[in-house]
C-alpha cells in the first residue's frame, strides 16, 4: 500500500458515469472507508497529490461510489481522470489486512507444486489487484486467494499459479 504524507492510494476513477461529470470511484479490496466518504481526495499530477473537492458522492455498494468532481461538468471532463489511482486522508480509511506487498521484492516466488519461478523485482499496483514482476520480466498476479504460504526468514513466497503464467 502506497502512503504518501498521511494519505493512503485507496482505489482507482473507473469510468465516467452520464453527461453530467459523474465518475465511479472504486475502493481497492483491502481499503475500508471509517468515516463516510470525505468532502475531497487526492490525485497525483506531476508527482504531486493535488486535491479535488467533491460536490456529491453516492454510494453504490461497500467500495464503489458515484463521484461528482467540483469543476468536472462533462463526460469528457471526467474521463481525463479515468483511470487514475486515488489518495485519501489516512484519517479516512485503514487497511483491512496491513499488508504491504512491496515487502515481497526480493523474495523467490514458488509455484504450488514447489517450484521456483523467480525473484520478485518490483510490486505494481494495478487496479483490482497487485502484480509481482519477477526477474525474467513475467508478471503474475497477487491477491489474498493466490497466497498459500510466506516464509520472512527464508524470504519465499508459495502462489497458486495459473497454467501458461
Amino acid at each position: 500500500m502506497l502512503v504518501i504524507n498521511n494519505t493512503i492510494q485507496a482505489g482507482f476513477l473507473s469510468k465516467s458515469h452520464g453527461y453530467g461529470g459523474e465518475i465511479r470511484a472504486l475502493l481497492k479490496d483491502n481499503v475500508r472507508l471509517i468515516k463516510k466518504f470525505p468532502s475531497f481526495l487526492f490525485l497525483k499530477i506531476n508527482n504531486k497529490l493535488v486535491p479535488f473537492y467533491i460536490e456529491k458522492v453516492e454510494v453504490l455498494n461497500q467500495n464503489t461510489f458515484l463521484i461528482k468532481l467540483e469543476d468536472v461538468g462533462s463526460k469528457e471532463e471526467a474521463s481525463l481522470y479515468t483511470g487514475e489511482m486515488f489518495y485519501l486522508e489516512n484519517k479516512y480509511c485503514k487497511s483491512a489486512n496491513n499488508f504491504d506487498p512491496e515487502v515481497l521484492i526480493h523474495y523467490t516466488v514458488f509455484n504450488q507444486d514447489g517450484i521456483s519461478r523467480g525473484i520478485i523485482k518490483d510490486v505494481i499496483d494495478n487496479p483490482g489487484h497487485y502484480l509481482l514482476e519477477l526477474d525474467d520480466g513475467s508478471l503474475l498476479p497477487l491477491h489474498n486467494e493466490l497466497i498459500l504460504e510466506i516464509n520472512e526468514s527464508e524470504k519465499k513466497i508459495k502462489l497458486i499459479i495459473a497454467e501458461g503464467l
